[in-house]
């Protein structure tokens, strides 16, 4: 499938500025007059934390049920044998016995650390009503800024919402570029944060469209299993 630019109505830009410290500017043009600009340091969640968050809001990413989200994610159950929905579950406690469960994501959370104040991130949707394999399900953006000018609170809050695939464009474009400018090793010593590539992969093919760079081909023993290489490189590299 060939891949190609489309319009996307939220910009993100990573800027690094060494010392633990990163600078993301947040600009939604039909929603807000300028961009808004976070600073993300070392000693709490970065930008990179961002697109963990993304990656595992998917009901689709290959490692659904995993405890490696190094974010806060809340999960629904779904019974497939009756069809209802079980209680909701933060990341770590044990599922409820019995019945045939599958747990579905609804909420990532996590921060940015700015000393003083911050910004507080949840990403949210409803649950469907049985799992499903679209990835244009609606998400809602919260973020809550703690801000202090002169010893006063001047802290507020923002609303959006987006689809989930438009988010995704939009964060895998920013890493895209710091990517391509800085290079792995470069932007590790610039921001102090890692990229996970997979999770970038994940990302750049649901934004593109291109889902089976991501699916996998197990073997007959389903103990191990093939990806798509060429396809994953191509989309590492595409310019967005």
């Amino acid at each position: 499938m060939e891949l190609k630019k489309r319009d996307c109505p939220i910009e993100i830009e990573i800027l690094p500025r060494g010392a633990g410290w990163t600078d993301i500017s947040w600009f939604v043009p039909e929603q807000m007059p300028e961009p808004l600009i976070l600073k993300a340091s070392d000693i709490g969640y970065n930008i990179g934390d961002f697109a963990r968050a993304l990656y595992y809001l998917s009901p689709n990413q290959p490692e659904l049920g995993g405890d490696g989200a190094k974010v806060e994610i809340v999960w629904y159950e779904y019974d497939s044998t009756t069809g209802r929905y079980g209680k909701m579950h933060r990341q770590g406690e044990s599922l409820t016995p019995g019945g045939s469960y599958v747990m579905l994501p609804v909420k990532a959370e996590f921060s940015f650390e700015e000393e003083p104040g911050g910004s507080e991130w949840i990403l949210s949707r409803n649950p469907p009503t049985e799992p499903n394999n679209d990835n244009d399900f609606p998400v809602h953006v919260h973020i809550k800024l703690d801000r202090y000018r002169y010893g006063y609170d001047c802290g507020y809050e923002l609303d959006f919402d987006f689809k989930y695939s438009d988010l995704c464009y939009a964060v895998s474009k920013a890493f895209t570029k710091s990517i391509k400018k800085y290079g792995f090793y470069g932007y590790l010593h610039s921001a102090s944060d890692s990229i996970d590539i997979l999770n970038l992969i994940f990302l750049k093919a649901i934004a593109l469209g291109n889902s089976d760079a991501y699916e996998l081909n197990y073997h007959k023993n389903k103990n191990s299993a093939n990806s798509n290489f060429r396809r994953e490189i191509e989309l590492l590299v595409f310019d967005m």
